[in-house]
């Protein structure tokens, strides 16, 4: 029963709620690596 409600709650949320999240890491990812490039590693 707790999967059915968490799996309506997240489909009622809006779409970029649920892959805001990744796609902000990936995005920060991204900035620090164009910044830091080697120096990451």
């Amino acid at each position: 029963m707790i999967d059915g409600r968490v799996r309506q709650e997240a489909e009622s949320q809006p779409r970029s709620w649920s892959e805001g999240i990744p796609d902000e890491r990936t995005r920060i990812s991204a900035v620090i690596a164009a910044l830091g490039g080697v120096n990451v590693r």
